[in-house]
């Protein structure tokens, strides 16, 4: 629910609009006068505080200051008559007086108020009369207050303001709500699964599977969520050295792959996991893999002569983190993917890979994450391009799963693109129980099925609303 304070019906009478007036606002939106005003600090612990604040050398002129504005403050009638209609539409409370809000406030915890009391400071820089004081109270009706808020937006000084105000909603309660059921989920669906992955054929018949790649595409997301015993166990397979693929060490289903072994690999390197010789002696293994036109293959197996762009879009991220990219190998597959990103390649997919965002998200990440350090060939060229496939993906929703919504948000960010088309997007697709429908995360061709994996959506879509704080 919504309460307005007493304090904000109140207009200062003596219309000080300079550098006393500026200090009484400010001191009256300070945390210390919050927590005067919530019972926690008594009011001469917060007049010291404010006045080291602002520099003042004589507490007692803020006090006096403040006696003196609030003996000269009148009612301001429409913002009462706007409290009055809150109340009524949220509450069921009608025609409270206002010396029954202390009793009113009295209803709930001291930290509830205060949770949710910096809604007030924002609300002030949007709403320009509408001061600082609104602070929701109760999570049970959030939504109502949600539904609140957008009425006020219909107030004729409200109008100018509307856009930001939309905004300034969505980030101050969907997005931390969505934030906290998609982790809550995620959690679950780790202790649950056991970070599995699902197989689902063609056929119709299910598996869940122990593998090692999409955890670890998880753990590049949120390492926060993967157990420290599932990190140590890839850790170990990892300093022994030897070549491995998509099931860890065996690899009598697949042979080795430069997919895994590069993703897992270097997210344990970003993670400070593994140690510059063990990364580089890995990343030898997967330059050392390659056809005769020196095109990097998926496979450690000449029977499987696979080339997948999005794969070496994945080692190429591996070689620049280790400062690599200028091996030749490296420079002429990343020419590859570039000529296959300038082409308009990316948008029929990959034979692994089947989303455009899923190539985009991947050199986009090298371009975001090297551009300015490193001398990229080219770069101005297909930095440009990759935007414009980026700005043109934005806001697709009939080619789109929450996952590649996601890329995009997370790509958005690298390039300083605002895009709260898609955050709204991602925020609509959210289910009830805080997860997010389930996209294929790889192809299987020869299968004839594809990859899910529950906790790879949660830990995109997560990421991706968090990096909207």
């Amino acid at each position: 629910m919504i309460i307005i304070s007493f304090a904000c019906l109140l207009k200062f009478g003596c219309g000080d609009s300079g550098p006393r007036g500026d200090l009484l606002r400010r001191a009256l939106q300070h945390s210390s006068f919050l927590a005067y005003s919530c019972g926690e600090l008594d009011r001469a612990a917060a007049i010291s505080t404010i006045s080291r604040k602002f520099k003042l050398k004589e507490p007692a002129l803020l006090d006096s200051m403040l006696l003196e504005a609030a003996s000269s403050c009148e009612v301001d009638e429409e913002l009462l008559s706007l409290l009055q209609s809150t109340r009524q539409q949220l509450l069921g409370w009608i025609d409270i007086p206002p010396q029954e809000w202390e009793r009113v406030y009295n209803l709930f915890p001291w930290s509830l108020w205060k949770n949710f009391a910096t809604i007030s400071r924002d609300l002030d820089s949007l709403l320009g009369d509408i001061r600082f004081h609104a602070v929701i109270v109760d999570k049970s009706v959030e939504m109502a207050a949600l539904h609140a808020f957008e009425s006020l937006l219909a107030l004729p000084y409200a109008s100018p303001n509307k856009k930001a105000c939309q905004d300034f909603l969505k980030r101050r309660f969907l997005l931390p709500r969505a934030v906290k059921l998609g982790m809550d989920r995620v959690k679950e669906e780790v202790r649950s699964k056991q970070l599995k992955s699902l197989y689902l054929l063609d056929n119709g018949r299910q598996e869940l599977v122990s593998e090692i790649f999409f955890p670890c595409v998880a753990a590049w997301c949120l390492p926060e969520i993967i157990p420290l015993g599932w990190m140590e166990s890839l850790q170990v397979l990892i300093e022994r050295g030897h070549p491995f693929g998509y099931f860890g060490a065996d690899v009598s289903r697949y042979p080795p792959d430069i997919d895994t072994m590069s993703t897992c690999v270097s997210t344990l390197f970003d993670l400070s996991l593994v140690t510059s010789a063990q990364a580089m002696h890995f990343l030898e293994i997967c330059l050392e893999n390659v056809n005769d036109q020196n095109q990097l293959l998926t496979y450690l197996d000449l029977e499987r002569p696979r080339v997948d762009p999005v794969v070496i879009a994945n080692v190429v991220y591996f070689a620049y983190a280790l400062s690599m990219e200028d091996h030749p190998v490296v420079r002429h597959n990343e020419n590859l993917i570039q000529r296959y990103l300038l082409s308009g390649g990316f948008v029929y997919g990959t034979r692994y890979y089947l989303s455009q965002e899923d190539f985009l998200f991947m050199y986009g990440r090298v371009l975001a994450t090297f551009g300015e350090k490193r001398e990229i060939p080219n770069f101005d060229l297909v930095y440009q391009a990759m935007e414009a496939a980026l700005v043109n993906r934005i806001g697709n929703e009939t080619e789109s799963k929450p996952l590649d919504v996601a890329k995009r948000i997370l790509l958005s960010r690298y390039f300083g693109i605002r895009n709260t088309i898609d955050v709204d997007l991602l925020l609509k697709m959210q289910n009830e129980d805080g997860s997010w429908p389930l996209q294929v995360l790889s192809n299987l061709p020869s299968a004839k099925g594809g990859v899910f994996n529950s906790v790879v959506d949660l830990s995109f879509a997560v990421r991706a609303l968090q990096s909207q704080d």
